[in-house]
């Protein structure tokens, strides 16, 4: 695959709509060529045990956009194949075009299937896992901007691996 999107949403609260970050990874060639994160003010508030994890709270949120507005400026990532880890960034993107009546229709890989798959022998298949099993520096886990590269990577990696690598865990 030549051109694609790694993303990845963090959400404010237990519904999937309430993206409060999104990131991206744009790769063209296998190459990372440009990444952006933005802070969302999300759909329904912020849940103190969300915000434990990615330490997003309402006071970096409040004075930021909802994310419709920002669709001129994201909108022509979503025309070209998506890849995410696992399948909870699609189900966010689904809700927020669901919530929004965009109507979104896109191509999805899910990295943790996909790592499951060629790496069958893992542990398990989370995002930090798989990028110390493929010597991948992780720099700041739950930053959506950097979990999008650390996607973008890992899928870039597992495209050259053999299937079934021998993994002793």
């Amino acid at each position: 695959m030549c051109h694609f999107f790694a993303i990845d949403f963090e959400t404010a609260n237990p519904k999937r709509v309430s993206a409060c970050s999104f990131g991206y990874a744009e790769v063209f060639n296998d190459e990372i060529v440009d990444s952006k994160g933005y802070l969302i003010k999300p759909v329904g508030g912020h849940s103190p045990i969300q915000s434990k994890i990615h330490g997003i709270t309402k006071e970096h949120t409040f004075d930021k956009p909802y994310f419709n507005q920002l669709w001129d400026e994201i909108h022509d990532i979503f025309d070209a194949p998506l890849i995410g880890h696992s399948l909870f960034d699609q189900q966010v993107l689904n809700a927020l075009s669901d919530h929004f009546n965009w109507g979104l229709e896109f191509d999805y890989i899910d990295t943790f299937s996909y790592a499951q798959n060629r790496l069958p022998r893992l542990k398990n298949w989370k995002l930090i896992t798989l990028a110390e099993y493929l010597c991948i520096p992780v720099t700041k886990h739950h930053d959506a901007m950097e979990d999008a590269i650390l996607c973008a990577k890992i899928f870039l990696k597992l495209q050259g691996s053999p299937r079934g690598i021998p993994v002793d865990p």
